[in-house]
């Protein structure tokens, strides 16, 4: 999988890690090319910081990716 990068883009705090977050869809895409959900492979990717890479895979519950479940995986919901 190539890596993928929107470098030099400045994120607000109020929007970062949500749908409006620039870097939102192109996480969104890399969940579903690789066919699973990771909080360390967006971070890898997208070359963002930890917390940043959660948030967006937070905001993708519901959309892209189902709940944390306990074993600690998040099942995807789209293909």
């Amino acid at each position: 999988m190539d890596t993928v990068s929107v470098k030099g883009i400045e994120v607000a705090d109020d929007i970062k890690g949500s749908r409006q977050d620039p870097y939102y869809p192109v996480a969104r895409e890399l969940v579903l090319t690789a066919s699973r959900a990771s909080i360390s492979m967006i971070q890898r990717h997208l070359r963002i910081g930890y917390n940043h890479a959660a948030r967006l895979l937070e905001s993708m519950e519901g959309d892209v990716v189902g709940p944390v479940q306990p074993d600690g995986v998040r099942r995807l919901l789209a293909s």
